[in-house]
């Protein structure tokens, strides 16, 4: 017999509410214009651009991963990019076409400012802005981020530790961990000398725990966990 859920958001799927008030350019209002920025039309509109669209009064956590999503429109010339700053700055990917883009970051700092900087001339629009907080209850280390659903790792980032601590495990007790894996590199479970290695396949794993500890994987190198990411506790 299993118990309840020990996991909390173990699909990645949990989303905060939104952060940034007037994303649709609805009224000319919130932002802070830098000189060749406008907001017309429902849209922030640059015009051979170098300067800033932003806002202030962010509270961004160190650590915490957010995604950023926003639209370019009516591109003619030039790049921008979005950046978090206060504390230091954390650049967005530098666009140079029209589409609608997504990013997962990491804050560096406490950001309390969020900003769409111009260079090289930028002419075109801004809309759609979107940021929101995700991967909630779980603690991401060196090269660990988040997708659509999935927590992602990659290698040349080094072997970082995605988990969330339950401080109730009960020695002698056996715990059942469920997790969709994809990965080219080697999984390492903490606290158990049982692993994946070179597999892409869920696995369900009756791991004897010595104590309290951290719901992890640890050490794992290209890797997604998709879907279904559990731990639960059996009779002994």
């Amino acid at each position: 017999i299993l118990s309840g859920e020990l996991v909390q958001n173990g699909d990645f799927e949990e989303i905060g509410s939104e952060l940034v008030t007037n994303g649709n350019f609805d009224t000319d209002s919130y932002w802070s214009k830098g000189d060749g920025w406008s907001i017309s039309g429902g849209k922030a509109n640059a015009a051979t651009a170098f300067t800033n669209l932003g806002r202030t009064g962010f509270s961004f956590v160190t650590n915490k991963i957010y995604k950023v999503t926003y639209e370019v429109e009516n591109y003619v010339s030039g790049k921008v990019r979005f950046q978090l700053t206060g504390g230091a700055t954390l650049n967005g990917i530098d666009r140079t076409s029209n589409g609608v883009y997504t990013e997962y970051v990491k804050a560096i700092a406490n950001h309390t400012n969020f900003r769409f900087k111009a260079t090289n001339s930028f002419t075109g629009s801004i809309d759609n802005v979107s940021v929101k907080e995700v991967g909630q209850n779980w603690t991401f280390g060196t090269g660990w981020s988040m997708g659509d659903g999935v927590a992602k790792h990659t290698q040349s980032d080094g072997a970082g530790r995605l988990y969330q601590s339950y401080t109730n495990f009960v020695i002698g007790k056996i715990y059942k961990l469920t997790a969709k894996i994809d990965t080219t590199g080697d999984l390492t479970l903490s606290n158990t000398a049982l692993t994946f290695r070179n597999s892409a396949n869920t696995a369900d794993l009756a791991v004897l725990s010595s104590g309290n500890g951290d719901i992890l994987p640890n050490q794992i190198n290209n890797v997604e966990l998709v879907g279904e990411y559990k731990s639960q506790r059996g009779s002994t």
